[in-house]
């Protein structure tokens, strides 16, 4: 049987010349313009602008991230330190208060809106030390991180109540630090026999504020005496004195304005029990108007024994 086979299969296809052609390229119009070219200029120029500013906030964050610290305290190494150095002692709530380290558990948080706004979180433990000093009072000392601290020096006067004679806070935001002392002339802020009173007028006295921030500006401090308060201390009520020390900073309505209350609630031994600070400040700087707050609220975790 003969195999049958087509005459086509021995005759090339012919090419398809359709499919041979090159395509054609797609020519724009001669005159015609590229889609950013013909945004009108003052679009283009603001679009730049947000690109460059979101780079810079981008770049500002990872500054933030990386200078900015707030390292806990190790509350257990300074009552270590402290009681092999100085051990501690009663006060009186009058001339002095009890010398000791003491811990503290915390909440609060310091906040500034200064390249990116950090805000930093108290840890859960912070520690106080308080010691007598050269005046005849006590020595407060409040350490918050290892950036931040608040050191209180109480004089004793002639008639045996105490005075402010400085008040200085410590912060360091984003690696750079900041430093306001507040000193006033002889006044009591810190009344004698304090636990035995019920209430007392305010007492006011003119001071100086003086830091890398506030520059130098008036401060007006103003002591009160709020009454008998009961507060739980690891589960136990203890009898203590309300005293609040408010400090106005700057003049209302000018760049540098602020406001700190402080309040201490101290037993008749001296020991203060729960401590609170209200801050809230705004003042010009050569990075501009800069404002910052802080709040916290300290309860001891156990009496002295």
């Amino acid at each position: 049987m003969t195999a049958s086979i087509d005459d086509d299969s021995n005759t090339p296809d012919e090419p398809n010349a359709a499919a041979a052609a090159p395509p054609e390229e797609s020519q724009p119009a001669p005159d015609q313009p590229g889609r950013w070219a013909a945004l009108p200029r003052r679009l283009r120029m603001a679009i730049v602008a947000v690109g460059a500013a979101a780079i810079v906030l981008a770049l500002v964050k990872i500054v933030v991230e990386v200078r900015d610290r707030s390292d806990p305290v190790d509350t257990a190494a300074i009552v270590k330190q402290f009681d092999e150095a100085e051990g501690g002692s009663d006060g009186n709530a009058e001339t002095e208060l009890a010398s000791g380290a003491f811990v503290y558990n915390a909440k609060g948080t310091e906040y500034v809106d200064l390249l990116g706004g950090p805000l930093h979180e108290f840890p859960p433990e912070v520690v106080t030390t308080t010691t007598g000093n050269d005046c005849g009072g006590s020595t407060v000392r409040l350490k918050l991180f290892e950036q931040r601290d608040d050191e209180l020096v109480l004089c004793a006067t002639e008639e045996g109540d105490l005075s402010l004679q400085s008040f200085t806070t410590r912060h360091e935001f984003v690696g750079v630090k900041d430093e306001t002392i507040t000193t006033c002339p002889e006044a009591t802020v810190w009344p004698a026999g304090l636990f035995q009173l019920d209430t007392r007028p305010k007492a006011t006295v003119k001071c100086t504020a003086s830091g890398d921030m506030v520059g130098t500006v008036p401060a007006v401090l103003t002591s009160e005496v709020l009454g008998h308060e009961s507060v739980t201390v690891d589960g136990t009520k203890v009898d203590t004195q309300r005293l609040r020390i408010s400090t106005v900073v700057g003049t209302k309505g000018t760049t540098t304005y602020g406001t700190y209350d402080n309040d201490f609630w101290v037993t008749e031994e001296g020991v203060v029990v729960r401590r609170t600070l209200d801050a809230n400040v705004s003042a010009k700087t050569p990075a501009g108007q800069v404002g910052f707050k802080e709040s916290y609220d300290l309860f001891l975790q156990e009496l002295p024994a």
